[in-house]
This record gives C-alpha cells, structure tokens and sequence, in this order.
C-alpha cells in the first residue's frame, strides 16, 4: 500500500516544501515519489504549471472585474444627460415604464384585497404603495435666449434650471432631462 503524503518525521527542506505545495494544491501524491528525483521534477513541473494556471485565472479575474465596472460605468454614462448631470430621456422613460409596472402590479393586488376587505376598511397596500406624480417642465422662449445669448449662456440657463429642479424636489425622487428644454419629474 502506498503511503500519502503525511509529515515526514525528518524531511529534507526540498521534500518538505513539495509536500506543503501539494497539500495546498489538494493532492495526494505517494511520499515515494517525492523521494526519487524524477518524481519530484515531475511533480515540480506540474506544480509550476499549476501557479502559471492560478495566475492566468487571477489575471482573467481581474480582466473580468474591469470590464464589469467599465460596463456599469457606460450604463451610467448612456443613462446620463452630460450638460446637466440628470438622468437623461432613456433613464426617463426607463424608470417611468418601471412605475407604471409596479403601479399595475399594485392595483391588482389592492383590487384582490378589497373583495376580501370590508368596504370600509383601508387596504395595507395603500400605505405600501403611496401615490406618485408626473411633473413636466419646459423653458419658455428657450429658442430666443439660446440665440440672443449664445448657445453657452443657453447651456448655462440649462445647469441652473437642474440645480433648481434637482433642490427643489426629494432625494428619492427621479429627475430627468428629456430634451432640449423639457425635464420631467417622477
């Protein structure tokens, strides 16, 4: 019967650090085969191979964990009005068909508990899932002042309207550039 690898009572310091690699790799190499030198080449070249594999999988870890942040990086970018730093008409358009979604959902659900519910009880659902609003907001005579002004104090009367907006409103709620001079709020 061959006999595993165990900590050899007296080791030579080359014996004893394959049986360490081996042991972290998972291996469980006869200790004969350590001690003959065509053995221990060759368990020296698989192990060789096995911290060039742990690299490569290291580096294409790394590989993949840059192209996920560069991924999330470009959603944001395509989601993001670059002038005023708001969600842009996409995002808009998004996050107000996601409402809706979850407005339907919720109406069904409310719907379903009032034929279980007295008629003058209120549903839980009602303080679950509170009312939303839909603001649109357009400049007026945009055009003018972009042309007497300059397309730059234009730009400038359009970050200014954001901040506005943007301090006007809840931290949790959506505001969007949809278009040249419209936002909208959710």
């Amino acid at each position: 019967m061959a006999k595993y690898i165990e900590p050899d009572k007296n080791p030579t310091p080359d014996i004893h650090a394959l049986q360490l690699s081996l042991r972290e790799a998972g291996f469980r190499v006869p200790l004969k085969s350590l001690r003959s030198e065509p053995g221990r080449r060759i368990i020296q070249s698989l192990l060789a191979r096995i911290q060039h594999l742990g690299t490569q999988q290291t580096v294409l870890g790394f590989q993949i964990r840059t192209l996920q942040d560069t991924l999330v990086r470009l959603n944001d970018e395509a989601r993001t009005d670059l002038l005023t730093g708001l969600y842009n008409r996409r995002a808009f358009t998004e996050e107000l068909n996601r409402m809706l979604g979850r407005r339907a959902r919720r109406d069904i659900h409310i719907a379903a508990d009032r034929i279980h519910q007295a008629a003058d009880e209120k549903s839980p659902d009602d303080q679950l899932y509170p009312h939303a609003s839909l603001l649109m907001i357009d400049i007026d005579n945009f055009k003018v002042y972009n042309t007497q002004y300059s397309y730059a104090g234009g730009d400038e009367v359009l970050r200014h309207t954001a901040n506005v907006i943007r301090n006007a409103v809840y931290d949790n709620d959506f505001v969007a550039r949809i278009g040249g001079d419209e936002f909208g709020v959710i």
